[in-house]
């Protein structure tokens, strides 16, 4: 009768009990939820949400208790239009009301994330930024400064990382429905202790210099025990008087995670998270021996786990600073070895690649834009070629005005044409992948303008950007210098011989200016001014508000260039010319009519104008008398050659260093990124998206 009596009791409590904790799933609850959101989200969506809470907390559902958590901050966000400081606040007080253990680590890690959210997108900072106890309401956040933002976030990871015996025994998984970690990272981010850490590591590492600007004095000499063993490192006692030494904190969390990959014995996660504690060592780390000391380091991880899947990592990254320091057959060895030790590794398809980076055949031509019959020199800069073919095609008059780059159809047919000058140059006889450089001089060149074209590939069919490459270049014993005068109405170039730097006497010259007219649909080139130099090789002309071409003629030799301008000066030609038309042109009336008798060191100015499918003649039969007007050039030679002091004593005479370009007319395809995150994170759905509050302007 006793029992019966029990029995029945029993009965009436599981009566009154609402079923909805025993005859639901989560699964059904969740969707009742989610089916409310839907309609409309009311206070009826958090009784259902209370239900899912009863039922968590009756379980000891942890999981469950903290989705509930957040997604109720989330309902009452919608319900009362809060603003993102009233979701923190909302989220702070379920933090700081939480007496579970387990749970309330993983709330802190949230709210430190919504901090960092806020203090990038919408805290508007006060104008003092020096001290934390200068004028700041501890209690509201919204007066917080930058400081005091940061300091409480660290205090944060710190509270949740201060119950290691509890976390550290709390499997990941438990966790998998709200935290994300990938396979990647599954054997060596084993439980919540670990994953907290990291969580601490992303702050310091990524994410903290959004909110403070740190001083370079964090930074540790190389010298120190930062790239010591896992021993060593565990026991080093680094002291610091700055609260916000962010490396300081790195250091300290290295050491906290390292000691427990040893006291777990999780060797994986031990090798792994000691390298990228040394990878992190290379990147702050300040001293000489640096590169070596993490060259060193990463050595001794290879041999003393040469077994360990890891290992793989530490020969990746050593083949890609080998190959930093141009170290090329080192960075080879060091990535085969992976391929071979290693074959089905993550790592081997950046090992292959970097393998195939170095064994691609790599050239690069510099040479001055113009070349003397006395310099010839071209700079060769390759690796993996032991041969390059050139070739020199002359190039059309009618090209001078343009870009020197053309299209594909007008480089097919420079590779048809017959070359007025190729060389074989033979590089290595042996195939080299260190990067290496050699000067070549050319034989003897006919002055003029050329095309260049190079290439290791000696049929020159293939249009790879790697395997032809070309560039104009002149051949010619001219060179000009340009200048701008201050405090004139002119400016001034001067011809000199490249070779023995001397002025040149009766240069004839021609200035054009060029523009694109867009009712006739092309470009139209203009005679500006034309003439020759002085005796001092100096010739001037009106100051202008762009850059006009130039083009100069001496016995069989030819030069151009572009005139220096001063685009900061007002417009001197304009003014120039209306002076000029209200002043003086009584004066110039009998120059008009006797060009013939002018000076030979005149500048003649002209308006007549050549279509871009006319070719420039000879100077003496282009000009037109009737229409040109002269402006004098009598200035001296303003530069004395052998005077050390001044600016062209070691001038080198040619215009401009030229690098001969590739040729790439296909599309490139971008290398794929790894997309995977390589660190654990909560899922988006968890934290309340604070973007979704209701708005502050800022």
């Amino acid at each position: 009768m006793q029992i019966k009596t029990k029995l029945v009791f029993v009965l009436l409590l599981i009566s009154l009990t609402p079923f909805t904790l025993f005859g639901q799933s989560y699964e059904e609850m969740w969707k009742t939820i989610e089916n409310a959101e839907k309609d409309g989200i009311t206070t009826s969506t958090l009784e259902e949400l209370k239900k899912i809470s009863d039922k968590a907390i009756q379980e000891k559902n942890n999981v469950q208790e903290i989705k509930v958590i957040c997604k109720k901050i989330i309902i009452e966000s919608s319900i009362h239009n809060y603003y993102p400081e009233d979701i923190i606040k909302a989220f702070e007080k379920s933090t700081q009301t939480s007496n579970n253990s387990e749970i309330k680590p993983l709330l802190q890690a949230i709210l430190a994330k919504l901090y960092l959210k806020y203090s990038i997108n919408y805290h508007q900072y006060p104008n003092n930024q020096s001290n934390i106890s200068n004028n700041i309401d501890l209690n509201d956040f919204t007066k917080w400064n930058s400081r005091r933002l940061y300091s409480h976030i660290s205090e944060l990871y710190d509270s949740a990382l201060e119950n290691k015996e509890v976390l550290a025994n709390i499997p990941i998984e438990k966790y998998d429905s709200i935290i994300f970690i990938n396979e990647y990272n599954k054997n060596i981010r084993k439980t919540i202790y670990d994953f907290l850490i990291h969580e601490a590591l992303m702050f310091y590492k990524y994410n903290s210099n959004q909110i403070i600007k740190f001083n370079n004095n964090n930074n540790f000499n190389a010298d120190s025990k930062l790239f010591d063993s896992v021993d060593e490192f565990i026991n080093w006692e680094t002291k610091t008087t700055d609260l916000y030494n962010n490396n300081y904190k790195i250091i300290k969390l290295y050491q906290k995670l390292l000691s427990f990959n040893k006291e777990s014995n999780n060797i994986d996660a031990l090798v792994f998270n000691n390298i990228n504690r040394i990878v992190w060592a290379n990147k702050i780390a300040v001293g000489k021996q640096k590169t070596q000391r993490y060259i060193s380091a990463l050595k001794q991880i290879i041999e003393d786990y040469s077994n360990n899947y890891y290992s793989s990592y530490a020969l990746l990254l050593l083949a890609e600073q080998y190959n930093r320091d141009d170290e090329e057959d080192q960075a080879l060895v060091y990535a085969e070895l992976l391929c071979e030790r290693w074959p089905d590794s993550s790592y081997k398809n950046s090992a292959k690649s970097l393998i195939n980076g170095i064994k691609k055949s790599y050239l690069s031509i510099t040479t001055d834009k113009i070349i003397n019959s006395k310099t010839r020199e071209i700079k060769i800069a390759y690796s993996a070629i032991k041969n390059i073919y050139l070739k020199l095609i002359k190039r059309n008059n009618d090209k001078f005005f343009y870009e020197e780059n053309i299209d594909i159809n007008e480089f097919f047919d420079l590779l048809k044409q017959k070359p007025d000058y190729s060389f074989n140059i033979e590089l290595d006889s042996k195939l080299s992948y260190k990067k290496q450089t050699k000067v070549v001089h050319l034989p003897n060149i006919k002055k003029g303008f050329y095309w260049i074209i190079a290439s290791y590939n000696k049929k020159h069919t293939n249009l790879s950007s790697c395997d032809i490459y070309l560039g104009s270049i002149i051949v010619s014993d001219l060179t000009v210098i340009s200048r701008n005068q201050d405090r004139k109405d002119k400016d001034i170039f001067i011809v000199l011989d490249s070779i023995t730097k001397k002025p040149l006497d009766g240069v004839s010259f021609k200035i054009f200016d060029s523009y694109y007219d867009s009712k006739k649909g092309k470009d139209i080139i203009k005679t500006k001014y034309s003439g020759k130099t002085n005796k001092n090789g100096v010739a001037t002309y009106p100051k202008q508000n762009k850059s006009l071409f130039l083009l100069c003629n001496y016995k069989d030799d030819n030069i151009y260039t572009k005139l220096a301008f001063d685009e900061y000066k007002i417009d001197f030609e304009k003014d120039f010319e209306r002076d000029f038309e209200e002043d003086e042109i009584e004066d110039l009336k009998p120059d008009f009519e006797n060009n013939d008798e002018a000076d030979e060191n005149k500048t003649i100015a002209s308006d007549e104008e050549l279509d871009d499918e006319d070719k420039l003649e000879d100077f003496e039969n282009n000009n037109s008398p009737d229409k040109t007007m002269t402006i004098t050039s009598d200035e001296d030679f303003p530069y004395d050659f052998k005077d050390k002091k001044n600016e062209f004593y070691n001038y080198p005479c040619q215009l401009k260093n030229m690098r001969v370009q590739p040729i790439d007319y296909g599309v490139k395809i971008p290398e794929k990124k790894n997309s995977s995150n390589v660190l654990p994170y909560f899922y988006k759905d968890i934290i309340p998206d604070l973007s979704k509050a209701k708005k502050h302007s800022r």
